[in-house]
């Protein structure tokens, strides 16, 4: 979500990164020289509108909304590799059947915010013959508390939100965690204090004058220092 790097157990992220819903617009940009054609700008509208209608490509992170209280989060691998194991093509297993991220999701132009099919399925009588699916959703903060994995007892949405107002926490402040857990409360201090894209919408300033939010985070216990690292 964001980059970052760690020295011993402190997790450093700077929350000025652009986020991942114009992260490929952005690499468009400079890959361009900063000039965009119509046609790409068209491009751009139809896949980046906020970030929640982007066609969800390979190595995209996706939350499968199963049902309530059923999400899963899953690591789109498209194009397997059948002699490596762990880079086998990708399949979202459900109690509702198994989905393949290439057929059911890449090959089909799945959107975030659009379901996704399960081609391997046959539909249910009690359905109107309609196949399971699924819904891909864009990660947020608040879906990443549901579907992160637990190595500490974590915070969740109610409580975050009242930490965050309290603190006051706004676009450019510098923000010091201790206890970094499952980091389930980190991501959420990483938006709250990001720069955005361009700077700080809410300033009058140039994007070069607008200070950047950074958020300091110590662990002390390195494999959980490492796997907040990974997914930050």
């Amino acid at each position: 979500m964001s980059s970052s790097r760690i020295t011993g157990g402190i997790l450093h992220v700077p929350a000025s990164t652009p986020s991942p819903s114009f992260q490929r617009f952005d690499e468009l940009e400079k890959k361009s020289g900063g000039g965009i054609d119509e046609g790409e700008e068209e491009k751009r509208e139809d896949e980046c509108d906020d970030g929640t209608n982007m066609i969800i490509r390979e190595n995209d992170l996706v939350i499968a909304h199963v049902g309530f209280g059923d999400q899963k989060a899953m690591r789109v691998r498209a194009s397997g590799n059948k002699t490596n194991a762990k880079r086998a093509e990708g399949m979202l297993h459900t109690s509702y059947g198994s989905f393949s991220h290439k057929r059911d999701i890449t090959d089909k132009s799945i959107r975030f915010g659009e379901k996704a099919f399960c081609s391997s399925a046959k539909g249910s009588s009690s359905s109107g013959g309609q196949k399971p699916f699924v819904w891909c959703l864009a990660p947020t903060c608040e879906l990443w508390t549901n579907v992160l994995a637990h190595r500490t007892q974590i915070l969740y949405a109610y409580d975050i939100s009242l930490i965050c107002a309290w603190l006051d926490l706004k676009p450019g402040k510098v923000v010091l965690e201790s206890g970094t857990g499952s980091a389930s409360l980190t991501h959420s201090l990483v938006r709250a204090v990001a720069n955005g894209r361009g700077g700080d919408s809410c300033s009058n300033s140039s994007s070069d004058s607008v200070s950047k939010g950074h958020v300091f985070t110590f662990e002390f216990n390195q494999s959980r220092a490492d796997a907040a690292r990974e997914e930050i």
